[in-house]
């Protein structure tokens, strides 16, 4: 345009306004359908999503959680069973498979007879069996674990006001327990009185809530653990599935339509792992078995007139008894009687007939000391050999 003195004047044509135009169309729709493409994968995630952080929820807000986690058990037990029992004639089930997996998430009593489920009407009355157990298990397992609680707030001495502004949820929630069963708030005479100092009334409330709300607690933790932990990953595995579901295309099939089909399997898979960790999960709580005593030992050695006024058998030159051991009597070995035979020639015959086991202190060689002639004896240097010159 320079050359013709024109500066700064833009180009106007028809054809050239409608073939930009109609690229820049292009382009964008190119754009667009990226974008739709990325989130119609994304819609899928976000669907899984919404579903779980709504049962997060609903487990944070919820004040009991026992019917929802005994749920997960009883489908659980129902599933193991139903693997256990599929032969339609109870003569060919795995009753004893069933009894040991049945025993890593359910305390079954270790005497249990499982050879009567093959006179059970079906694999039904097998899993109200089963389930009965875990349930009274469940309920013993919350009451041994909130009274321990309790117990340990009262060592130390814990009072109901320090409850209500504690900083930790528990006890907060506990507070609040206790304020919906006396229907009022607590006098401020009752909330100075450490627990274990409450009326009596007053403390069986307070036992309960705490009964109540570490339970609740427990379940919470427990779901909210296993949900987090299989959910992020199950995130990976998707990410991963969609790193590659794309070759899908080469087998003339949409690849969108495979990630949403193989996306709901994993997630089915991933509802049925969380199913299986809480309920395995439920149960496994070591309790504190009490101290055993320990049986004093019996020492078992003889005793003779010819032993030694220190109560110790006599031992031979070179050897030196080893403190507080002893052993049994070799029968090659001196008699213990100093008749200078064989305790087999000697004594041996007798001691068996009486069921007497003669005992000796355990004997370790005596430290020895190198002479100095065997010192010395290889310290002399040797001589070096000449050489003959020829």
């Amino acid at each position: 345009m320079d050359k013709f003195g024109v500066e700064d004047m833009p180009i106007q044509h028809s054809l050239l306004d409608k073939t930009i135009e109609s690229a820049q169309v292009r382009v964008e729709g190119y754009n667009f359908d990226i974008r739709k493409h990325v989130l119609e994968y994304d819609d899928v995630v976000n669907k899984q999503r919404e579903v779980i952080y709504a049962q997060r929820r609903e487990v944070l807000s919820a004040t009991d959680l026992r019917e929802q986690v005994l749920r997960m058990l009883r489908r659980e037990i129902g599933k193991v069973v139903a693997t256990h029992t599929s032969d339609p004639d109870p003569e060919f089930w795995d009753v004893r498979g069933l009894f040991g997996e049945l025993r890593q998430f359910v305390p079954l009593p270790p005497d249990f007879d499982y050879r009567r489920w093959r006179e059970a009407a079906g694999p039904e009355e097998v899993v109200e069996q089963v389930f009965e157990m875990a349930a009274r298990a469940y309920d013993d397992l919350g009451q041994y674990i909130g009274r321990e609680s309790y117990k340990a707030a009262e060592r130390e001495g814990l009072k109901l006001g320090d409850l209500a502004q504690s900083p930790n949820s528990v006890q907060h929630l506990i507070y609040q327990r206790v304020v919906e069963r006396l229907g009022r708030e607590p006098t401020p005479q009752e909330a100075a009185l450490p627990l274990r100092d409450l009326p009596r009334e007053l403390r069986d409330i307070v036992r309960e809530a705490y009964i109540a709300t570490v339970r609740l607690s427990r379940d919470r933790e427990i779901i909210l653990r296993t949900v987090d932990r299989l959910w992020v990953r199950h995130l990976t595995a998707l990410d991963a599935l969609r790193e590659g579901i794309g070759l899908r295309a080469y087998g003339q099939h949409d690849p969108l339509v495979a990630y949403r089909k193989e996306a709901h399997e994993m997630y089915e898979d991933l509802l049925a792992q969380i199913q299986e960790g809480v309920a395995r999960s439920l149960l496994m709580v070591e309790r504190p078995q009490p101290a055993r005593q320990r049986r004093p030992r019996v020492n078992l050695q003889a005793v003779h007139p010819s032993v030694t006024s220190g109560g110790r058998a006599a031992v031979p030159t070179g050897l030196s008894a080893g403190a507080g051991q002893q052993r049994p009597l070799g029968r090659n070995e001196p008699c213990w009687c100093g008749s200078g035979k064989k305790y087999k020639d000697c004594h041996w015959s007798e001691d068996r007939k009486a069921g007497q086991v003669r005992m000796v202190p355990v004997e370790r060689p005596a430290s020895r000391q190198r002479s100095p002639a065997v010192a010395g004896a290889g310290s002399a240097p040797r001589k070096k050999r000449r050489r003959r010159k020829r």
